[in-house]
């Protein structure tokens, strides 16, 4: 089955590249969106060099069934960008390489689909082409919308998004920045091993409560045994007492016989007795090997018990299992948290300038505390624009906000 998705795919993208669109001597420009399955040769190839290229939306690392030949969307620019880097080794051709398209190429040769654009490159400036001016304006009008009622639920003050700067956020710019997406490997790897440490944790206690909770178990069942063989050498002793104590009566009704009786009766009850006490040897020393054969059986159940006892000790595994469902919530609530700290610092510094001993007091200047403001604003303003671009993913993967970013490629002809 794989290697036939892999050889579908590899179909799929072979014709595309035989259909691309002649724009002149030097360059090809693809009409339509790179599709899932496509793309999903990219992120197998990448996984291989433990690199992960897919959507920061997904939940796993394939796409969802049934969309395999749907356009792949919500892709960082940056690996765009390495896609194409990616087809021109997979397709080299000596002089040609794959790149993403210019703006003005995106605007000259559109597609019919107006609800995603793709990536295009400017220099080292990267933006989104091909969407409706007004489809803009709505999403960031959801988006705000949806912000403001998880920034209510965490119950925080609607301030955060009172702003301009925040107003003025440009929905389209939020996977743009190379620094922003530094950040955010950066923070979901940090988040990530803080969920994973803490699953192992979980695991390793409910690891050894099982391990505790049998090796309780498996002592129970020794002390079970031990009273058993207990309660079995009790019954043989008082068995051997009983049988002492007929042996006793026995040998004294002999001797009132042999009082009485001849030397041959002597001789005969002497006989008899040598008999009877053969027998009842016999008769004990099979009791004997009985209860030894019992009392061993339960010496085997009590070395196993010891044995799984220390098993169970011993091999407390922990079971990795990565839920990336819970991956993002730490840092929102993280960051929502920075940048109401730095609106109430911001907020303090020119109140507490009306004050006419703070300058002089704290050996302050209105130069200098300006110039702080100023660095707490921009900070603030990069926390909230990494809260807006986890805020998006989530409300992607809860399916309360489409994804919009996609691919399209130019072939392009280059001097050797």
């Amino acid at each position: 089955m794989r290697e036939r998705f892999v050889l579908a795919a590899q179909v799929l993208l072979t014709r595309r590249l035989k259909n691309l669109l002649r724009v002149d001597e030097a360059v090809e420009i693809d009409m339509s969106y790179i599709t899932c399955a496509e793309y999903q040769l990219f992120i197998d190839a990448q996984q291989a060099e433990q690199k992960q290229v897919q959507p920061d939306h997904w939940m796993t690392d394939r796409f969802a069934p049934g969309t395999a030949q749907q356009p792949i969307t919500g892709l960082r620019a940056s690996d765009a960008e390495a896609f194409c880097d990616w087809l021109t080794q997979q397709q080299f051709t000596p002089g040609f390489r794959y790149r993403l398209p210019k703006p003005s190429e995106a605007d000259s040769y559109s597609t019919a689909e107006k609800k995603i654009g793709c990536w295009c490159q400017a220099g080292n400036n990267y933006t989104i082409v091909g969407i409706k001016p007004d489809q803009w304006p709505q999403w960031q009008k959801q988006l705000q919308k949806q912000l403001k009622q998880n920034v209510n639920l965490h119950g925080e003050a609607d301030s955060f998004f009172s702003e301009p700067a925040y107003e003025r956020a440009r929905i389209q710019d939020l996977t743009n920045d190379p620094t922003l997406n530094r950040t955010i490997d950066l923070v979901i790897t940090l988040v990530f091993d803080l969920s994973l440490s803490r699953d192992r944790d979980r695991e390793r206690d409910r690891d050894r409560d099982r391990a505790t909770l049998d090796l309780a178990r498996a002592r129970a069942r020794t002390r079970a045994l031990d009273r058993a063989l207990a309660r079995d050498r009790a019954t043989l002793d008082l068995a051997l007492d009983r049988a002492r104590t007929r042996a006793r009566t026995r040998a004294r009704a002999l001797d009132r016989t042999r009082a009485l009786d001849c030397v041959l009766a002597r001789a005969l009850d002497l006989a008899l007795d040598r008999g009877l006490a053969l027998d009842l040897a016999h008769t004990h020393t099979l009791d004997l090997d009985r209860a030894l054969d019992r009392a061993l059986d339960r010496a085997l159940d009590l070395d196993r018990a010891h044995d799984l006892a220390r098993a169970l000790d011993l091999d407390c595994t922990v079971i990795d299992d990565y839920d990336r469902t819970q991956s993002l919530n730490i840092a929102q609530n993280y960051l929502l948290g920075v940048c109401q700290c730095l609106n109430f610092l911001i907020d303090v510094y020119p109140q507490a300038e009306e004050e006419r001993n703070f300058l002089r007091r704290f050996n302050r200047t209105q130069k200098r505390d300006d110039a702080t403001i100023q660095r707490y604003s921009d900070f603030r303003n990069k926390a909230g624009q990494l809260y807006y671009h986890f805020a998006l993913i989530e409300l992607r993967r809860e399916g309360k906000m489409p994804a919009w970013e996609g691919i399209r490629i130019v072939r392009e002809r280059i001097e050797l």
